[in-house]
């Protein structure tokens, strides 16, 4: 079995009455996709979010200095 699971779902709908078309938006976030069927999986997550990395950025000056 899996399990579909995500954070929130917009959805917009457009008609179009002069052409008789609409357009349909979807827009999922945080979508995760786990697999339970399989037990002690190393990969229990099968899509998950991206997440960010946080890191420190340094900045470092050199001075050249004057003999």
């Amino acid at each position: 079995m899996m399990e579909l699971e995500c954070s929130s779902i917009d959805m917009n709908v457009e008609l179009r009455p002069r052409s008789g078309g609409f357009k349909i938006g979807l827009c999922v976030q945080d979508l995760y996709l786990r697999d339970k069927m399989t037990t002690g999986s190393l990969c229990p997550s099968l899509i998950e979010p991206v997440k960010k990395v946080v890191t420190d950025y340094f900045r470092v000056t050199l001075n050249n200095a004057s003999d």
